[in-house]
């Protein structure tokens, strides 16, 4: 749901390339070799050359590289991935200059969703404002929500807004 929501923003607004399969992210500087859930790299950080598209088979259809730093990603949290999501990565994406880091985890009673800031230190976390997030990558503020649907499992829901304040 996640990717399909910033899709369709990243679309409309005309803002980069965005990634939510088949991407394998790297950067050599920082030790990153990983496969995140979600990528995000702005038009500017590709014309930058902050971040090059290397296909990884004859053409796109077999996956892409990102080699460099990404303007976002987001990893949701598994029952394996749980070490490498919280401790791992967030210092791999720090390291590697990644402007945003979002984690969700849904593995409990209550909905984890965070957005992390790059600051020169550490990332820093995304206070909410009314139940709301900014994302500095994408101009927008974010709320994630779960609701049972009929079959009673979970449906999840990202909303997006423009800054309201």
């Amino acid at each position: 749901v996640v990717n399909s929501v910033l899709w369709n923003l990243v679309n409309e607004c005309d803002l980069g390339e965005l990634y939510h399969d088949r991407l394998w992210l790297t950067n050599d500087a920082a030790g990153l070799s990983t496969e995140p859930d979600g990528t995000f790299a702005s038009w500017n950080t590709i014309q930058s050359g902050r971040v090059k598209i290397v296909p990884v088979g004859d053409d796109e259809d077999d996956g892409v590289e990102l080699r460099g730093s990404p303007d976002w990603v987001l990893e949701v949290v598994s029952k394996t991935s749980e070490r490498k999501d919280k401790k791992v990565l967030p210092e791999l994406y720090h390291r590697a200059g990644i402007c945003e880091y979002w984690l969700i985890d849904a593995r409990r009673n209550e909905l984890q969703f965070t957005v992390f800031h790059y600051t020169k230190d550490k990332y820093v976390v995304a206070e909410p404002l009314q139940g709301w997030l900014w994302s500095e990558v994408f101009q927008r503020e974010f709320q994630m929500e779960r609701i049972r649907h009929q079959l009673g499992r979970w449906r999840y829901l990202l909303h997006v807004r423009a800054r309201t304040s």
